[in-house]
């Protein structure tokens, strides 16, 4: 597969972290031109842990791209395995060698490394040439390795603009759905709710776009 699936193709959810893990191999500037913003925000630590719980590892309400991306790949490389069961089985090689990696590639450590420096790191300028994503794309770089699945990523269609799953946009709510694309076991949303929700990403992303 070459071409990196919509959010609303039912294959983004298994295919999302090999894309990404290649999408980050692009130079930084080019990588910049595939998101849903183009001024980058930097985000503060605070705003981070303000939505941390139990069930929720990040922030789903920050708009900034890089975190967003960093989510992604950084706290949810995780998200992989499903593809490497997809094509190689539980109990392959390749499944026990990523298993192996995983934890040591993406630790607690490094993730939370990655977010003390928070607003450097979602700066344009931390993004281009900061340590901590050399570090990062470095990481991904192993993990594809390890799992045989790092490709040329000038050879991929990735989507312009690039949405990221846990994270909602204002043209996802330019037509109302009563069953919404990005519910995951198809739950219904009445028509005030939606209105609401299209209301406050309205609020969240105008000026920034």
């Amino acid at each position: 597969m070459n071409t990196m699936p919509s959010k609303r193709d039912p294959a983004h959810a298994l295919y999302e972290t090999y894309f990404l893990m290649n999408f980050v191999q692009l130079p930084p500037e080019k990588q910049l031109e595939h998101f849903y913003l183009r001024r980058i925000v930097p985000v503060p630590p605070e705003a981070h842990y303000q939505a941390v719980t139990l069930d929720t590892h990040y922030n789903h309400l920050i708009i900034n791209p890089l975190y967003q991306l960093f989510v992604c790949i950084g706290l949810y490389s995780f998200e992989l395995f499903p593809l490497l069961v997809h094509l190689y089985g539980i109990s392959g090689e390749r499944y026990e060698r990523c298993d192996r990696w995983q934890p040591r590639l993406f630790s607690e450590r490094f993730q939370a490394a990655f977010l003390s420096h928070l607003t450097e790191n979602t700066s344009r300028e931390g993004f281009c040439h900061g340590a901590d994503w050399q570090s990062l794309r470095r990481r991904c770089r192993i993990f594809l390795q390890t799992a045989d699945l790092l490709e040329n990523p000038w050879q991929i269609a990735f989507p312009q603009p690039l949405k990221l799953s846990g994270f909602l946009y204002p043209d996802d709510f330019d037509c109302y759905e009563s069953v919404p694309y990005w519910s995951l076991y198809g739950e219904t949303m009445a028509r005030a709710q939606w209105d609401e929700m299209k209301a406050m990403h309205d609020d969240l992303y105008r000026g920034a776009v």
